[in-house]
């Protein structure tokens, strides 16, 4: 290249060396003055500028893009609009990995789970996805095999992405380094074989003839790249565990007679670790100290990883490691802390390992973060009601009584049927003196839950407060004559008939010894709670608040761990197995695993408890008319302050489009036609602008509703929801249609979701069900005597506010 055709880019390349931030941020932006290069995209530019350059110019390039990435992440120039803002992100991505930027690289991977829902928002099309530059290039430019876990989730299609992002997790699991950090171009790593099961079984469940198609292209380009490769051998031991997988058949149609190969014999020898070596660790953890024990543990961990590390099946693994680190938190803190990471960098849309980490860290005194945990785990999970049991108790225990009362009273509409919640309520209202309205709530709950002794017994608390003794000695007695069992009423009947006054110490005393015994009671979550073969709750795991705090002992209290329900062939967990002593010496701990989705900024922190208590006082504030003038002003300066520290957040952008619609129409109306258009990727600002409309009594057609079907297939029942609260709103005649429409969407099965999203599904269409056709068949097909009961259920004790809290928590989590 002549001097003269070179002039602007040395030119570049001097103002670089000059201020390397501002002249790499004009270069992206387009700013910069490249005379003809301009026709080039500014990847293609830096590589020519740098392609051949010193070690020192590749590595001050190298520690500006990554400030660079950093200043800009999470956010949106004012100036540019979505779509162009996509472009420069997508080719300064691309320039990473051309030019293979190391550092920027490892800052990218490490940032990438912590907060990458706006940069999902700015998908327009497979040419035009950032997100998948950046993953491609965190897949061909991998040092370890720390994002093996986000391959395998890729593969399998389990979240709400384009397919052609299966596509790169694949790429992702053959640019897998082997153990020393190598990649063998000629041999496909073990974790390819996992990968292609789980891509075919995630396209079969949605059937349809074209992802099989899809399938058969990227297996036929592996079989023409890697010629060499024994598919059979490989395949085997997985087809041996799943001989009814797609994969199986759809093999053949690539190379006729797999198959067959596949059942004359399968080699077994990468099968897991059975499940006898668990039992045999259980009662070893459990009978000796962890220091004559270690190198036989350890040995068996490193089994499990080395299993999940060349299968890529992290099923194992995961409740083994979360398992036994729950049983040694007590011990050694730091040791069960290193475990539940590792399985939370393979399971990170599990709750409850979530649930699992908040434990430790608040028993470690890491109270802060534990909370943050639980925020977040709220937010991505509002099916689980555990998450929310520890996050109000975490709350309650730490003095925050206002936001903890908020958060029961939205539990304990979004769980009807949970008894935990309410009586969690009423001892939060106890402990701010609200005894009447505490009272009032116990009351209801023995009157929902005749068969509850604990309600009872918090009553007698109350009543006792309110010096009304003779009442309560009265329920005490009834509750011991019914309950003859519970230990807490007869310890409390003792107490008062001691023959003198309770002082406050007293009290204190008292709520202690109940917090105690309550520790000793079954108390599992009603059958809506459960789903059957992934939880099962063995102990108080779902607490009832301040007198019997359901996590007390690891700073929430849980006697017992949440014990998993495992198929024979994978390890079995026990939960009555006693712990062990923990008396590790200080040998060298392995490093903790990478657990990306919560290493989070301190800032990101923060903002996840501000906006998920800004969150709860916007719904509660729409129980009354006067709750809602009172905190308008409130919620609308807290959620400016997020914004101004995070423009881009997408959680606090829907909630403020959630608030500007119930305070603001006008205004809200803007900020949605934007949003829509900027963030087309996200459902809620689809759904908030219907629901406008709505509000505003505008006509929406019934094409805006089918037209959301066809672009969110997965969200079906928060749109369902939707739209029946817009009929119910709008009554044009049609509502009796709507409402039956929705009838049959909740009878429908959700099979073919994702099992994060299906869960998610299955606890609106419960909410549904409970909101809209309590006391009704829902098997019945609707008539105007029915829609009419359905009206009734809404109006009462607000269940439509209710019921909008169910979308809003649908669509948060989601992003």
């Amino acid at each position: 290249m002549t001097s003269a055709y070179r002039e602007p880019l040395d030119k570049w390349l001097a103002a670089f060396e000059k201020n390397p931030f501002e002249a790499l941020d004009n270069l992206l932006f387009e700013r910069a003055n490249m005379s003809w290069f301009g026709r080039s995209e500014t990847d293609t530019i830096l590589s020519l500028i740098f392609c051949g350059a010193g070690e020192e110019k590749l590595r001050l390039l190298d520690e500006t893009m990554r400030r660079w990435c950093e200043s800009y992440w999470g956010k949106m120039p004012d100036t540019y609009s979505p779509t162009h803002w996509a472009s420069i992100l997508e080719n300064a991505f691309i320039a990473v990995y051309r030019l293979r930027l190391r550092e920027t690289t490892l800052f990218l991977e490490d940032i990438y789970m912590d907060d990458s829902s706006w940069l999902r928002s700015l998908y327009h099309d497979p040419s035009c996805d950032p997100e998948a530059a950046l993953l491609s290039t965190l897949a061909l430019r991998q040092e370890d095999r720390s994002l093996l876990s986000l391959w395998m989730r890729l593969c399998g299609w389990e979240e709400e992405l384009a397919i052609d992002y299966t596509s790169i997790g694949l790429i992702g699991l053959r640019k897998l380094p082997d153990k020393d950090g190598k990649i063998d171009d000629d041999h496909l790593p073990e974790a390819v074989f996992k990968g292609i099961v789980l891509m075919a079984e995630a396209f079969a469940e949605r059937k349809k003839p074209e992802y099989k198609d899809y399938w058969l292209r990227e297996i036929r380009a592996l079989f023409a790249l890697y010629p060499r490769t024994n598919w059979a051998k490989h395949f085997s031991p997985l087809f041996y565990r799943s001989p009814d997988s797609p994969a199986v058949q759809w093999l053949d149609k690539v190379k006729p007679g797999l198959s067959k190969r596949f059942k004359r014999g399968a080699d077994r020898s990468l099968e897991p670790p059975p499940k006898h070596e668990f039992d045999h660790f259980i009662k070893l953890v459990a009978g000796r100290p962890l220091e004559e024990i270690r190198y036989e543990l350890d040995s068996f961990f490193d089994k499990h990883r080395a299993y999940a590390y060349q299968t890529g099946d992290s099923y194992s693994l995961v409740r083994i490691f979360s398992n036994i680190g729950y049983k040694l938190f007590k011990q050694d803190s730091d040791y069960a802390l290193i475990l539940v990471e590792e399985a939370f960098d393979w399971a990170p849309y599990d709750p409850y390992i979530w649930s699992e980490l908040a434990i430790i860290e608040s028993f470690r005194g890491n109270y802060a973060r534990a909370e943050t945990l639980l925020w977040k785990a709220k937010r991505r999970f509002p099916e689980d009601p555990k998450v929310r049991s520890q996050l109000a108790d975490l709350l309650a225990k730490q003095g925050k009584l206002g936001i903890a009362e908020v958060l029961y009273r939205q539990a304990a509409k979004d769980f009807p049927r949970n008894v935990f919640f309410r009586t969690g309520l009423a001892d939060v209202l106890k402990a701010q003196s609200k005894l009447k309205e505490a009272e009032a709530v116990y009351r209801e709950t023995m009157n929902d839950f005749p068969r509850d002794a604990f309600c009872r017994t918090g009553l007698a608390v109350v009543l006792l407060k309110k010096r009304e003794k003779e009442e309560a000695l009265s329920l005490l007695k009834e509750t011991i004559k019914k309950f003859p069992n519970d230990k807490m009423a007869k310890g409390f009947f003792e107490k008062i008939t001691a023959g003198k006054e309770l002082t406050e110490e007293d009290e204190k005393e008292l709520e202690q010894e109940i917090e105690d015994l309550d520790k000793q009671k079954s108390a599992a979550l009603p059958a809506e709670a459960q789903e059957p073969g992934i939880l099962l709750e063995s102990e108080t795991t779902a607490g009832t608040g301040l007198l019997a705090g359901p996590l007390a002992d690891a700073g929430f209290g849980v006697e017992k761990p949440v014990e998993y329900v495992v198929p024979v062939d994978t390890a079995s967990l026990s939960a009555e197995t006693p712990q062990a002593e923990y008396n590790a010496e200080a040998d060298e701990l392995p490093a903790p695993a990478k657990a990306e989705e919560i290493k989070m900024h301190k800032e990101t922190a923060e903002l996840e408890k501000e906006l998920g208590e800004v969150n709860l006082e916007f719904w509660q504030s729409l129980e009354t008319a006067a709750e809602k003038a009172k905190q308008e002003n409130k919620i609308t300066a807290a959620l400016e302050k997020i914004l101004h520290r995070k423009p881009g957040h997408i959680p606090a952008l829907l909630l403020k489009g959630e608030c500007l619609t119930q305070f603001d129409p006008g205004a809200a109306g803007e900020f949605l036609a934007e949003k829509k258009v900027s963030h087309r990727n996200i459902l809620g600002f689809h759904l908030l602008e219907l629901r406008l409309k709505g509000l505003t009594n505008e006509k929406v057609d019934e094409t805006a509703w089918n037209n959301l079907n066809r672009d969110f297939p997965t969200r079906s029942s928060a749109i369902g929801l939707e739209r029946a609260l817009y009929a119910m709103n709008n009554g044009n005649g049609s509502r009796l249609q709507e409402i039956e429409k929705l009838r049959k969407q909740v009878k429908k099965a959700g099979s073919q979701l994702p099992a994060r999203l299906q869960k998610n599904d299955e606890w609106v269409r419960s909410s549904i069900r409970h909101g809209f056709f309590n006391e009704l068949d829902i098997d019945q097909q609707l008539s105007p005597q029915s829609l009419e009961k359905v009206e009734n259920n809404l109006l009462q004790s607000g269940k439509e506010t209710m019921l909008r809290s169910v979308v809003s928590q649908c669509f948060l989590s989601a992003v």
